[in-house]
């Protein structure tokens, strides 16, 4: 007869088995508490980055990560949320140039107004009946 795994929901034993499974505490995950950033913080990273362009414009240095959040974390000491490491750093520069290159494709894109005052202007419209 073929296994089936529909009908045991919720219960204590095991899909594939006639006995009951056994929970593990041995293998607890811990994760680490996520980087909290601001506008503040974007900026300093921001200017840290352009004050240490390397020399062939490529990517900036494992080094420079590193600096970078100990940088952060001497102008910043009472961070919120998880600490600013060399990861972090890297993932929201990444992030932030995203964010840079959406804008500059709407800022592009034919038909589509931008200003960077009011962004992309998009508003609700209510009619009035």
């Amino acid at each position: 007869m073929p296994r089936s795994n529909s009908s045991i929901m919720g219960s204590g034993h095991s899909l594939w088995s006639k006995g009951p499974v056994e929970a593990s505490n041995s293998a607890t995950t811990h994760c680490k508490q996520a980087a909290k950033w601001t506008t503040d913080k974007d900026t300093a990273l921001i200017e840290y980055l352009h004050l240490h362009i390397p020399g062939d414009e490529t990517k900036f240095k494992k080094q420079t990560w590193h600096a970078a959040a100990a940088y952060l974390k001497e102008r910043f000491p009472d961070q919120l949320g998880g600490e600013k490491t060399q990861s972090s750093c890297q993932t929201r520069w990444t992030k932030l140039k995203s964010y840079y290159h959406a804008v500059v494709n709407i800022k592009n894109a034919s038909g589509f107004a931008w200003s960077d005052i009011d962004d992309a202007g998009i508003t609700l419209e209510y009619e009035s009946t």
